[in-house]
């Protein structure tokens, strides 16, 4: 009969036996369990031997397992797997994960965890290849099965996603990711993934002439020009949606450039949706139609310095002004995932040399919260502030001061704050730590000194405080340095 690609009934897997443990050694000779010696006839469970062939392994244990521990310890195999999320598009999507960039193709770095019986996809370097699970593998904690591969996310990084227009709805086709770091290269190297074509709908990088699925490289420059493939599609209607949230371009933009409209479009922070329309008949309307391109950004402020503080009910939102150059007006935006905006206030821009502005949320904070602040110029270019972050615990006020900072003494006041081990991170305008102090607070209200040891110049600096153990911000600032 027909072959099925996607379940269209809930199927419910259940196991029995005894559950494997202890050391699983895979092999082309075979399987062998450190705990029982048993091998498995190589035939049939033996890793494929070709130099660049793939093998489906499962997880066989019952509990998540991290790939990048079995990448790290096991020989001759890829940085990278692909497993098959059958939620996307009709027929379901490969998707895959990277052990040396740490992302995932949908940008959510679902791979991290793999799931008890999850299968896999690896991939050989050599024709010896030999994986390696270990019960130090395994993975506790509270949230990694509740969402099925979740993991954080890189700093920078812009996450591409293909829809598909159906009437009134769109439906998620394909996915790829751009990670930026230092430690890439703009090759082919172990923080790329190639492409594996879906049976329709296919939306990948182009790298050296190879399609890509994750594209890891340098931080971006002027002379970028990274093309967007599209292949197989299936439809007419499409939306191209681009999450530019954690991408960090030190004073770079990213531009979308259709080469089929002539349009060029500015990415700004958050998720961008450009609808198109592809006509079978013209090839341009989606051979080498798109590309990022990265061009400096004109700032219509020098510097957004965004402070939020948390009231009984809502958040006090201040923020401070360096250098107002023909600006129209100030928009407050307000998350609840750190990616959607919406605007909940505005303000009529002062344009003098410096300026400080107050808005007031009224609404309660009844879950963690993010903040920030959207300058408009007259020519309808946009600027953002820094995103704050407030927690659940509304209750909970931290101050910190002097700021602007003279000197190398920082005084912070917790108020409501429950007892617990504190970090408090200074980092500069390149994400490199310039102190890192723990603050051990007993809980209520309390006064904390911090010394700056680190080398710590004129500028603007990030502060985070974040729970030692659960490694949640509870809050977030720009420092200015005198």
């Amino acid at each position: 009969g027909p072959q099925v690609l996607a379940m269209q009934n809930a199927t419910t897997l259940r196991a029995t036996g005894l559950p494997i443990t202890g050391d699983v050694t895979f092999s082309t000779s075979g399987i062998v369990n450190g705990i029982t010696g048993a091998t498995y006839n190589s035939s049939q469970y033996g890793l494929n031997s070709a130099p660049t062939g793939y093998t489906y392994l499962a997880n066989p244990y019952a509990c998540p397992i991290v790939f990048d521990s079995i990448y790290n310890n096991s020989s001759n195999i890829k940085a990278f797997y692909y497993y098959i999320d059958p939620t996307i598009g009709s027929t379901g999507a490969y998707v895959s994960y990277n052990a040396t960039s740490h992302v995932s193709s949908n940008g959510a770095n679902y791979g991290k965890y793999i799931q008890a019986g999850q299968g896999f996809l690896i991939g050989n370097t050599s024709s010896s290849p030999v994986v390696v699970l270990k019960e130090a593998y395994k993975a506790t904690g509270a949230n990694i099965r509740t969402s099925v591969f979740g993991a954080s996310t890189p700093n920078s990084m812009i996450v591409l996603s293909l829809l598909k227009s159906g009437g009134s709805t769109s439906q998620k086709m394909d996915g790829a990711v751009v990670v930026f770091g230092r430690q890439f290269t703009n090759g082919l190297g172990d923080e790329d993934n190639t492409k594996f074509s879906n049976a329709s709908d296919n939306l990948s990088i182009t790298e050296s002439g190879h399609n890509l699925s994750i594209d890891g490289r340098l931080p971006a420059t002027t002379s970028d020009v990274l093309g967007i493939c599209l292949g197989q599609l299936s439809g007419t209607k499409y939306q191209l949606s681009l999450d530019a949230s954690t991408y960090n371009g030190n004073g770079l933009t990213p531009y979308l450039v259709d080469a089929f409209t002539k349009k060029t479009t500015a990415l700004n922070i958050g998720i961008n949706a450009i609808d198109f329309t592809v006509d079978s008949t013209i090839s341009t309307s989606f051979q080498n139609r798109f590309s990022l391109v990265f061009k400096p950004t004109t700032l219509s402020v020098n510097s957004i310095v965004l402070n939020v503080t948390a009231i009984e009910i809502g958040a006090n939102i201040n923020w401070n002004i360096v250098g107002e150059n023909s600006v129209s007006k100030y928009e407050v935006e307000k998350s609840n995932d750190g990616k959607s905006f919406i605007k909940i206030g505005e303000e009529e821009a002062k344009n003098t040399t410096t300026a400080s502005y107050v808005a007031i949320d009224k609404v309660e904070i009844l879950t963690t919260t993010y903040y920030r602040i959207k300058a408009v110029s007259i020519d309808g270019s946009i600027t953002y502030s820094n995103v704050v972050i407030l927690t659940t615990n509304h209750l909970a006020l931290i101050t910190i001061y002097p700021n602007p900072l003279v000197g190398r003494k920082l005084t912070i006041d917790f108020n409501k704050v429950v007892a617990g081990k504190y970090v408090l991170s200074i980092t500069n305008v390149l994400g490199q730590k310039v102190t890192e102090r723990t603050i051990i607070h007993k809980g209520g209200n309390g006064t904390h000194f911090i010394n700056i040891e680190g080398t710590i110049v004129k500028g603007v600096y990030n502060i985070i405080i974040s729970s030692l153990e659960s490694k949640q911000t509870i809050h977030q600032i720009k420092l200015s340095v005198q």
